[in-house]
């Protein structure tokens, strides 16, 4: 008797622990993930090699227009008046968003998977390109931030096929970003004289297209190459260049 007594006093005691319990349990916060808005892409840009096909790269980078975060993507000698192929909105979702070259959302479908780091960067989860049907087209591509971008007007490069060693290119072809008679000019010294000035417009600040339909690109790295260089294509060849 003596102990259930003992008992009923130590109850509304018990209660209060069990009940302080309960509210410790329910003040611990919950984790989220980092979440990922249409804007965050605006810092960034994307490259893209394929495996197959007339055009070796895809560049796309992003702007705002008004409140609408706009994807603009271009390829080697497929241009619009505003100096890219495609310009829509991007529409992202669960960090996932596309970028639909056609317009008809199926015969020719970029689509990217992202996710954001605990520092705030973005990163490249997953990547494809279906192509009427067929998937997994693309051979590399990478996220960047456009800080990273090399800078390259008015900059000297020496220039090889992306094939060919890293370490051969200080004896690669010479090429200049100059300017003549108030244009950009991409010089070719090594090329006849009719071929050596080939005039040229700023894909923002981070590549190029020129009126010979050279598309280039400066990325931070490339394919185990871990310095700032160039991708140039001409005539659905890809080169890289390193800046002198």
């Amino acid at each position: 008797m003596t102990n259930l007594k003992n008992t009923l006093k130590m109850l509304p005691v018990l209660l209060l622990l069990v009940s302080l319990s309960c509210k410790k349990e329910e003040a611990k916060p919950q984790p989220i993930a980092n979440l990922i808005a249409a804007k965050d892409l605006l810092d960034y840009y994307i490259v893209a090699e394929h495996k197959t096909g007339g055009n070796r790269m895809m560049v796309a980078y992003f702007t705002l227009d008004g409140s609408n975060v706009m994807v603009r993507a271009t390829r080697q000698g497929i241009t619009n008046v505003k100096g890219v192929a495609v310009d829509h909105v991007v529409t992202l979702e669960n960090g996932q968003f596309g970028i639909d070259w056609n317009g008809d959302g199926r015969t020719s479908m970029y689509r990217f998977a992202i996710e954001k780091d605990d520092s705030g960067e973005l990163k490249l989860k997953a990547y494809d390109f279906e192509f009427n049907g067929e998937k997994n087209l693309l051979a590399y591509t990478i996220l960047a931030k456009r800080t990273e971008a090399l800078p390259f007007d008015d900059h000297d490069f020496k220039m090889i096929a992306s094939n060919l060693s890293f370490e051969t290119v200080k004896n690669g072809i010479p090429l200049s970003f100059t300017t003549f008679l108030g244009g950009k000019i991409l010089w070719w010294p090594t090329r006849t004289t009719d071929n050596q000035l080939d005039p040229y417009d700023n894909l923002i600040d981070i590549g190029f297209i020129s009126k010979a339909n050279v598309l280039g690109v400066t990325v931070p790295y490339w394919k185990g190459i871990n310095t700032p260089i160039m991708l140039i294509e001409i005539e659905n060849l890809l080169f890289i260049a390193a800046k002198q």
